[in-house]
């Protein structure tokens, strides 16, 4: 794999989403026992994919961190609504949000561009994003 100088990854913004990623893959692991729980399962990981590809198109410079930052908000509208479901508990959703406003602080108060650093060139083409271990698309 050949990657630029610059790679998304290094950004402190993809090392705390790719946390929270792997937080939400651990708790929606307990999600595969019925058809709704999978369901949800599903929303959830679109939410979490969607803001890590965000992440990176905003430091490739195809995105906004505009968009990045509204994923996330996505991300917590959806847990919200599990757990209003009765399919995520308490706990989790409290540990899940911390790991949220741990991203999200990194685009408050100053750009946002800071957080995706767009001054980055470009990465070339073979740039990958990793996806979380145990992720099925059923």
């Amino acid at each position: 794999m050949m990657t630029s100088q610059a790679d998304f990854r290094t950004l402190p913004a993809w090392r705390q989403a790719r946390h929270l990623a792997l937080a939400i893959v651990a708790v929606t692991d307990g999600f595969r026992q019925t058809d709704l729980s999978r369901q949800w399962a599903r929303k959830i990981e679109h939410a979490y994919l969607t803001m890590l590809v965000n992440i990176v198109a905003a430091f490739e410079r195809r995105g906004s961190a505009h968009e990045a930052q509204k994923s996330i908000d996505r991300i917590e509208t959806v847990l919200r609504q599990a757990q209003k479901k009765k399919l995520l508990g308490r706990p989790d959703l409290l540990r899940l949000t911390k790991e949220l406003d741990s991203v999200r602080s990194l685009f408050k108060d100053q750009d946002p561009a800071g957080a995706i650093n767009n001054s980055n060139p470009p990465l070339n083409s073979q740039t990958y994003i990793p996806i979380p271990i145990g992720v099925s698309y059923d």
